[in-house]
């Protein structure tokens, strides 16, 4: 099936220093399908793995699954003083609206599940920091919060790097 999403961004230099910029992201449909296998693992309690082998067929099951990628909203600014740039975003991702996740395996009925979610929307920010050191050398650090949509996790990142570049023949 054909999902269609798109994107909108606008930028606004106010000076050859200073730009601020926003992002929208539509929440896009998915359409998964595939051959799912089940790796059993062995229990040592003879009953349950029979039970487990009986259940889940060792052959590939066709599955299929149906979803909606959550909507993103972002802003962000950029700033330039001398060598160094500073940079900054914060984002609304809609995770809130992704509800459920429903799982079909067309042969095996019994194996199909709704995976209930209570995604939570999430505000992820990032700020960065570069210096130009001279014409081939950059160093760049940053910090970004990503809170995860599923309640009580997130995930926080330092960053840093070194650039260079090859002279110009």
């Amino acid at each position: 099936t054909l999902g269609i999403g798109f994107r909108l961004g606008l930028l606004a230099r106010f000076s050859d220093a200073f730009a601020i910029g926003v992002s929208y992201r539509h929440g896009a449909p998915l359409d998964l399908t595939g051959t799912g296998t089940v790796e059993r693992l062995v229990t040592g309690n003879a009953q349950l793995d029979n039970k487990l082998a009986a259940t889940y067929p060792p052959q590939g099951v066709p599955f299929a699954v149906d979803a909606t990628l959550p909507a993103r909203l972002a802003g962000g600014f950029s700033y330039t003083w001398n060598d160094w740039t500073f940079a900054g975003e914060l984002a609304l991702e809609r995770w809130a609206s992704f509800g459920s996740l429903a799982v079909a395996f067309e042969d095996e009925p019994d194996l199909t599940t709704v995976l209930a979610r209570e995604y939570e929307d999430t505000y992820p920010i990032r700020i960065g920091i570069e210096r130009r050191v001279n014409h081939a050398w950059t160093v760049r650090a940053g910090y970004a919060n990503e809170p995860s949509p599923m309640p009580t996790s997130s995930s926080q990142r330092l960053a840093r790097g070194i650039r260079t570049r090859r002279p110009e023949r």
